[in-house]
């Protein structure tokens, strides 16, 4: 999903590792992905990314997994979700289910 991405990845690496040391964490990939922005050809954002439906499964997973520390972002909680993951069909991405998450709390 990242390929012929990756300096958008890099720079997604860069922000997460900022984050993360901003929380109190040590950082060992700040370099690793720095590394890639030198090395990797930028070919601007993939067009799956901003997709709706996407993100929105992405966070209904996340709802499922905690829903105590997500729920304050006001995501709706379903109980089950599925990921939704970019393909390339050869002509254009396409969203494909992936894995399906259900609460375990849940009879």
């Amino acid at each position: 999903m990242w390929q012929g991405y990756g300096y958008i990845l890099a720079v997604y690496g860069l922000a997460m590792c900022t984050e993360w040391v901003e929380r109190g964490y040590k950082d060992n990939l700040r370099d690793v992905f720095a590394s890639l922005l030198d090395s990797t050809p930028e070919w601007g954002i993939p067009p799956w990314l901003g997709n709706e439906a996407f993100h929105e499964s992405h966070q209904k997973v996340l709802m499922v997994k905690n829903p105590e520390h997500y729920g304050r972002f006001g995501w709706p909680y379903w109980g089950v979700a599925h990921y939704l993951w970019p393909t390339w069909n050869g002509t254009e991405w396409v969203m494909v289910p992936g894995k399906t998450i259900y609460d375990k709390t849940l009879p």
